[in-house]
């Protein structure tokens, strides 16, 4: 329907009509399809019906502010001003409730941020990130062959390992897109077919690695068993690529938390079990190996961090954490937004807050800057952001600028995953 109906032809709104009319109430239930649904509606000229959506969805969650903006501009667009106005109205009010509700968790948390300076003065800010085995980077065209001669693999063997590959990348393809009995089901294949063609075992490394991943990211107990098995005939070979470390790393991560015991009164978990002492260290050996083979890859430092805090290793966890906010800063300096991109997770968004303003104090020519967002501080002040960077070092540059301009107090904002730093 969304499709249809943003196409620009008129032939097309009714096919949309038809599909939206077919939609079941089970649609509806999660806010981001109902939004779309609402967006599918406008698109194929029912606004009624996509305010009507829309509403419905800021009653379910008032902090649901793009909602808003797009509730809002419907209405403006249709020309019902008064009901664009309330619309703005509303989000405000729910934004300084979210202000007051975020002042007052601050305020509470003012005390255990202190409590957390080591000795150093370094307030340790970062405590981490779960690893997450769903959420892998899979590694795609492996060279299955590169560890054998060719010359010495007779053509009976060769076509077992050309079926072999073209099953592995069927795995990995369907692995990529957490199918995940699918790619088992592949990679099995892949495994039977590559060792029956007599490769070495360096080379069975990848269908292996694969297979280690698909098992242990359903978290069923089988899959446990299952990983288990290929576990030990992975070989060395295998961790000469940081892709292929990281990734094990958070393999054997998934295996010892799935081999530990849950206190459920405490929720705490038993990390002395053997299985679970085993596969901790072999997953914190291959994180720091990760981190040794590339230096800027801080998914590997903050998924150590928590590893760490877990097990309750906290001085090499505050350790690595000053380590982390060293090479974080190298990273941002140094890298454009698809170098940090490549480094896993999100790029760094950097602005310029170039300060509060109240209603009659702003410079008119603020506006002419480009990018400029407002943050309603309070009912008499407003901050403003401006410009878009990627790069701290383009982000200072135009810090210099404005504070040329007169915004004597500029000063950096960086925003990623919902995480704030000021500089």
């Amino acid at each position: 329907a969304l499709c249809y109906g943003n196409s620009g032809n008129k032939q097309d709104l009714a096919v949309a009509k038809r599909l939206l009319n077919l939609l079941t109430s089970k649609a509806y239930n999660d806010d981001k399809w109902a939004y779309n649904i609402a967006m599918a509606h406008y698109f194929a000229g029912n606004p009624g019906e996509s305010a009507s959506l829309l509403s419905s969805i800021i009653r379910k969650d008032e902090l649901n502010f793009q909602t808003y903006v797009t509730l809002e501009a419907i209405y403006r667009n249709s020309g019902n001003i008064q009901e664009a106005d309330k619309v703005r109205e509303r989000m405000k009010s729910a934004e300084e409730r979210l202000k007051k509700k975020q002042d007052k968790l601050n305020r509470k948390n003012s005390i255990t941020k202190a409590q957390k300076e080591n000795r150093k003065g370094l307030t340790i800010r970062e405590t981490g990130k779960r690893p997450d085995i769903t959420n892998l980077r899979i590694v795609k065209n492996d060279n299955h062959l590169e560890f054998d001669k060719i010359d010495k693999i007779d053509e009976r063997g060769m076509e077992q390992i050309q079926d072999g590959i073209s099953e592995y990348n069927t795995g990995v393809t369907a692995l990529e897109s957490k199918q995940y009995t699918k790619a088992q089901k592949h990679l099995k294949n892949a495994e039977k077919k590559l060792n029956r063609g007599k490769i070495s075992q360096d080379g069975l490394n990848f269908a292996r690695g694969n297979l280690i991943i698909s098992n242990l990211a359903t978290e069923e107990k089988r899959g446990v068993g299952q990983a288990k098995r290929y576990l030990k005939y992975l070989t060395k070979k295998l961790y000469k690529s940081r892709e292929w470390t990281y990734n094990m790393a958070v393999a054997y991560y998934q295996y010892a938390f799935m081999s530990t015991r849950e206190d459920r009164k405490s929720g705490k978990r038993d990390w002395e079990t053997t299985a679970a002492e085993i596969n901790i260290k072999e997953s914190i050996k291959l994180f720091q190996k990760s981190i040794k083979q590339d230096k800027l890859f801080l998914p590997a430092y903050e998924n150590l961090i928590y590893v760490y805090r877990q097990i309750g290793e906290d001085k090499k966890a505050v350790k690595l954490a000053s380590d982390l906010k060293k090479n974080r800063l190298k990273l941002l300096q140094s890298f454009s937004k698809e170098d940090q991109l490549s480094q896993g997770g999100e790029a760094y968004i950097f602005r310029i807050n170039v300060g509060t303003f109240g209603d009659f104090d702003t410079p008119a020519d603020l506006f002419d800057e480009p990018n400029v967002i407002t943050i309603p501080i309070s009912s008499q002040s407003t901050s403003y952001l401006a410009g878009i960077f990627y790069s701290l070092n383009e982000a200072i540059e135009y810090q210099k600028d404005m504070i040329k301009k007169g915004y004597k107090n500029a000063f950096i904002v960086a925003f990623k995953d919902g995480e704030k730093l000021e500089f």
